[in-house]
């Protein structure tokens, strides 16, 4: 016998919200009724009615009439916002100075109600509000993700996405919907997975673009550990703050480099600077001494090379001269030098043991993150100016895709580069914010290169994995930057366990929207939903009485009113995948996503590079004099003259040149469309027709019998016209003399309407036909000449302008604005 069942039974639980009762009025119930499209049953019930019994139509016209303008007249209530395409007011969100309904402001599809079946339209200042997507693995979070990234991307704007599962399965949602919008050339991706061999990714150097400020911010991520000292003093604490300054003092420098010497910032000459203490010294250095100047080695990716930089002053700027290296930065590395292990200038290095011991100290823990970014990840870093720019890809609304390797490396790792991507993104939108206190204010604050009428996302999936401290500033600064943030994460303990339970609290409590799945953590993330769920005041029935004739529990009538919250632990849990809770203003909306089916078939590709490989051999073009046309033009350009004159332009050459100079001397008369025409067929037939018999040819063709002597072709007349006459002997009429154009028309010898028309057709010539359907009336052929003559030149010259006219014919023919 099993032992018997303790725990509730299906049948003691109480019906889901058969416990709750609703109090409304009257009136306020037939208005919701109205609401509902179910309340078409009742005309359709009436008008069956009255079928049967006539008499009842006047009765229904009284009911029907107040009952269909109720029906069409009220304002729809939405679960969220009215869409701006239904152009009527928003009785939900009203105007906070007049207290009317407002106007409707909704222009993004998120979701849809789950028991009125309503779309749940958000507006765009809704969504700078930041939103959080919790939910357990398999609930929906990349589907949600998936369908806001589909109406920012149908808006015209972009988003980051920074997916902390690595899984290539987000890439291809990501560049089908890219390509779906003719985008894809658009799309960046860092893809820091190496298992697979592939490696197929952009590249990226984050500090080409980034201040000294910026670079100092993005080295400590990377090299100091969040956790390192715990600010509990002793000798771990004094080097850290050994290497703090060290990386403070290198970002400056960096960034002077840049930008006074144009030398790049590269992972190589990072590594060279830190970790070698004579390429500090180096830096140092006393032009006055016997060593020299000042000097930097620097990596060059074209060369594959370290360059031995002689760091000479550099020229007067402004009246101001200007040194090999500024003081300030000189002082703050000789101080850094002295501070560890007293360093004495002048003297040998191999005699200061303890200053490179202690150095060595500093910068022992660098080694392995400058492995990983310049081995294992140098696909990606090993580059002076990279295919990304944070800069440009935020506020040039660019898509942007990272995948984080979480099953390749160690969540420390994970954690670091994901602390990295984050401060990255962070100082990329710094420059948003406007340092200008000063000016107009359509230039200082209504045109910032952040404002817009959309809004750029910033998605960060599974962020528990690589919270830091960064993502709250973004939080706090992205509303007013005009971008809108996504935080998705499966339990609130990953992000304590990242931030710390405070820090995770205040970024929690930053979104506005939230989309809450399926969730499973009955610690934290349970105490969290529960926390957040909105409490109202509701009528509940406390209690049931058993009837005294049938046994059956029945309600008593009566309704208590309690605080409840609107949602609870069970309509989490019991979500199915894509349906939600979604809280937002105070309101609960059960909602589902919708689930957005993209193609799976065809080919994936990254677009290709935009800078050169590596390893380039071919570096950029060097300029060491400059061209005498370039001096000419700039003189031109300088004295206020066309730099271009007619004598300037190259015209067309061979047979389109003869067929211009005939075309453009035909127009230089004043006569009708017919004699032109005439014009450029005499010309074209003295370039291109056979010599007549007789006449000497150039080169090889003179043995050669005339093309009008072949045996299968009758022998025609070959009249001669003036430009035949106006050559030389034996010339080719391509082969003009001096004084002469193309085609044997000379400026000087200009023919008149009345001498073209000497120049007339001939019935035998295989050029008549085309002509003559091309409507070319002849002055010397009979009217009843036809236009389809047996006879053919098998010059291919001859059969080329046979072919040509015929085709410009047909185009004539099918054009109505075509005018001879």
């Amino acid at each position: 016998m099993s032992e018997p069942i303790l725990g509730p039974q299906d049948s003691h639980i109480v019906r889901q919200g058969g416990f709750y009762r609703d109090t409304r009025r009257p009136e306020t119930r037939l208005w919701a009724f109205m609401a509902d499209p179910l309340c078409a049953i009742v005309p359709f019930c009436l008008t069956m009615l009255c079928l049967f019994i006539p008499a009842l139509f006047e009765l229904w016209l009284l009911i029907a009439i107040p009952f269909t303008l109720l029906v069409v007249w009220r304002l729809p209530l939405l679960p969220m916002r009215m869409p701006v395409a239904a152009r009527r007011r928003d009785p939900n969100f009203r105007d906070q100075r007049t207290r009317r309904p407002g106007k409707a402001s909704g222009d993004w599809l998120m979701f849809v109600d789950r028991i009125t079946r309503q779309p749940g339209f958000p507006s765009t200042g809704d969504m700078r509000t930041h939103c959080i997507v919790a939910g357990t693995t398999g609930s929906g979070k990349t589907r949600t993700l998936l369908c806001k990234q589909a109406n920012v991307v149908a808006q015209g704007s972009g988003f980051t996405q920074v997916d902390g599962k690595g899984s290539n399965s987000n890439w291809k949602d990501v560049l089908s919907l890219a390509r779906m919008h003719g985008r894809e050339a658009e799309v960046r991706v860092v893809n820091f997975l190496t298992s697979s061999g592939s490696r197929e990714t952009h590249t990226w150097n984050p500090f080409a673009h980034a201040n000294a400020d910026g670079i100092k911010n993005l080295l400590i991520t990377l090299f100091i550990a969040s956790d390192a000292g715990n600010g509990k003093g002793g000798s771990q604490q004094f080097f850290v703050d050994r290497g703090m300054d060290l990386i403070a003092t290198l970002s400056e420098l960096l960034a002077w480099i840049r930008d006074a010497r144009h030398l790049p910032i590269n992972l190589p000459t990072l590594r060279r600077l830190t970790s070698d203490f004579d390429a500090l010294r180096q830096l140092v250095l006393d032009p006055d001494s016997e060593e020299g100047h000042p000097r930097l080695e620097y990596w060059s990716h074209a060369e594959q090379r370290f360059i031995d930089e002689d760091l000479r002053a550099l020229p007067p700027k402004d009246g101001r001269s200007r040194p090999a290296l500024p003081e300030p930065i000189r002082l703050r590395i000789l101080n850094y030098m002295r501070e560890t292990g007293g360093y004495t200038p002048g003297k040998a290095v191999s005699a200061q043991e303890k200053v490179r011991e202690q150095h060595g100290y500093v910068v022992g823990g660098f080694g392995a993150t400058f492995t990983q970014l310049s081995g294992t990840l140098g696909h990606i870093f090993n580059v002076d100016v990279g295919d990304i720019d944070m800069h440009d890809v935020l506020f040039n609304r660019r898509i942007l895709t990272v995948i984080l390797p979480v099953l390749e490396n160690d969540k420390k790792v994970n954690t670091r580069l994901g602390r990295f991507i984050i401060n990255a993104i962070r100082y990329g939108l710094a420059p948003g914010v406007g340092g200008q206190l000063s000016g107009d204010i359509d230039e200082v604050i209504n045109n910032r290169f952040s404002n817009a009428p959309t809004v750029y996302c910033l998605d960060f999936d599974e962020i528990g994995m690589y919270a830091s401290e960064g993502a709250q500033s973004i939080l706090s600064q992205a509303r007013d930057l005009n971008f809108s943030t996504t935080l998705a994460f499966q339990e609130v303990s990953s992000l304590q366990d990242a931030l710390g339970k405070s820090a995770a609290d205040a970024l929690l409590s930053n979104p506005r929207l939230h989309f809450i799945m399926s969730l499973n953590d009955n610690t934290a993330t349970k105490q969290w939903v529960e926390s957040a769920a909105p409490r109202l005041p509701v009528s509940v029935n406390t209690n049931y009485q058993a009837s005294n004739v049938t046994g059956v529990y029945l309600d008593q009538g009566r309704a208590d009113v309690r605080e409840m919250p609107l949602y609870t632990w069970h309509d989490v849990t019991s979500q199915q995948p894509g349906q939600c809770i979604v809280t937002f203003y105070g309101r609960r909306i059960y909602a589902e996503v919708p689930n957005i089916q993209l193609a799976n078939k065809g080919y994936l590709r990254v677009p290709a590079n935009l800078t050169l490989p590596r390893n380039s051999e071919q570096g950029p073009p060097v300029v060491t004099t400059i061209p005498a046309a370039r001096t000419q033009a700039a003189a031109k350009l300088l004295g206020r003259a066309d730099v271009l004159t007619e004598n300037d332009r190259a015209g067309p050459q061979g047979q389109m040149r003869v067929f211009c100079d005939a075309y453009r001397e035909a127009l230089s008369l004043d006569t009708d469309p017919d004699a032109e025409l005439r014009i450029v067929y005499r010309e074209l037939a003295a370039a291109f027709r056979p010599n007549p018999a007789g006449r000497k040819q150039n080169g090889s063709k003179a043995n050669s019998p005339p093309a009008s002597q072949s045996p299968d072709v009758p022998k025609r007349d070959t009249r001669t016209s003036e430009a035949d006459t106006g050559n030389k002997a034996g010339t080719h009429p391509l082969d003009t003399g001096e004084g002469s154009t193309s085609g044997g028309v000379t400026p000087d010898a200009s023919p008149s309407p009345n001498e073209a028309a000497d120049h007339d057709l001939d019935e035998n010539d295989p050029l008549l036909a085309p002509l003559l359907r091309f409507g070319v009336r002849s002055q010397t052929l009979p009217p009843s000449t036809t236009v389809n003559p047996t006879l053919v030149d098998p010059n291919p010259h001859v059969l080329e302008i046979v072919t040509k006219i015929e085709v410009f014919k047909e185009e004539s023919d099918r054009s109505s604005r075509f005018e001879v």
